[in-house]
């Protein structure tokens, strides 16, 4: 599976932290077609989702046009195919990981959030400028609050997952959680 996090995602979640570009939230609605791009225990994930995904990645690059998108697939190791299958990955991963969540009683409040937005927007002098700074980015706040959002999710997650094991992660469990996230992702048609 293509890391999409990585090649995709780099922006800013805190100041001291990792930066992740994410591009959601400010996509065009030119060329939706709707219908579900994949259905993970029987919660769709829009086509549409997908297409405003990439589109929003190709603006914010600055690659809309057909031959600079072409060249940054190229140079990226990917196909129109396989990009599009590696977002539909990440969406099915993510929403995998708020299935695991709720079902482990585990959540991130929006007072969480908002400590992370805020502690990234006392960086910037006026809301102006911090609105200037998600723009640039190709986001608006409420997709940045997304993108900040599942990154805590996930932490929560694997230390609710080491808690209830109650010891340090050895080579055999990491090995049983990816086995056992592998299977959930095996079979499944988009």
């Amino acid at each position: 599976m293509i890391n999409v996090k990585e090649k995709l995602a780099p922006i800013c979640i805190t100041a001291a932290t990792a930066c992740v570009i994410a591009l959601a939230g400010c996509g065009s609605s030119d060329g939706l077609t709707g219908g579900v791009a994949a259905t993970v225990n029987g919660t769709d994930i829009a086509e549409d989702k997908v297409t405003t995904y990439i589109e929003d990645f190709r603006s914010s690059q600055g690659v809309t046009g057909e031959e600079d998108w072409a060249n940054w697939l190229n140079s990226a190791g990917y196909t129109p195919e396989s990009i599009r299958e590696a977002v539909i990955d990440m969406f099915v991963t993510q929403e995998l990981e708020k299935q695991a969540a709720a079902e482990a009683g585990v959540e991130v409040t929006d007072e969480e959030v908002d400590a992370v937005v805020e502690s990234m927007r006392s960086n910037y002098d006026t809301d102006e400028a911090w609105e200037e700074a998600l723009s640039s980015a190709g986001l608006t706040e409420e997709s940045y609050r997304e993108n900040v959002y599942q990154p805590m999710l996930e932490e929560k997650l694997i230390a609710a997952a080491l808690d209830e094991n109650d010891t340090k992660a050895d080579d055999e469990t990491v090995l049983s959680y990816v086995q056992m996230y592998a299977s959930a992702l095996d079979g499944m048609k988009r």
